[in-house]
């Protein structure tokens, strides 16, 4: 038996800035007009049907990372943890790099040209973001 998650990832509402950093950490996406199947463990359907899925069958992984957008406009991952043994690293990674790429998206729009991804730089218990950008 699996263990189906669905959790809400509260920052993460910009599905333009999702599609990027899922692009950026080569997850192949596959949007659907509508909601469709996510697949767990096996052959497991998970019962949170979503508009954008990372297919399992394009990454090697046990199982599909599905993402449904709420009526609040924010997105909740829905994966089964059991097949995925990293699920957690692997969401740790995503809500990085879906920061990193509303900086960058930021920095353009104040009319920067972004050099450099940068780096994050931990002071305390707060982490930034160093990017390098020119005009």
């Amino acid at each position: 038996m699996s263990f189906h998650m669905k959790q809400q990832l509260p920052k993460i509402t910009d599905k333009t800035l999702l599609r990027r950093a899922l692009a950026t950490l080569k997850y192949p996406l596959t949007e659907h007009q509508q909601p469709v199947e996510v697949r767990g463990y096996d052959r497991e359907i998970l019962q949170t049907r979503c508009e954008l899925v990372v297919s399992r069958a394009d990454t090697g992984l046990g199982a599909d990372i599905g993402f449904h957008q709420e009526q609040d406009g924010s997105f909740t991952l829905v994966s089964d943890s059991y097949a995925i043994g990293n699920l957690s690293e692997i969401m740790t990674s995503l809500k990085r790099t879906y920061e990193e790429e509303k900086a960058i998206a930021r920095a353009q729009t104040l009319g920067y040209r972004v050099a450099s991804r940068g780096r994050w730089i931990q002071r305390g218990e707060e982490q930034y973001l160093q990017l390098i950008v020119r005009r």
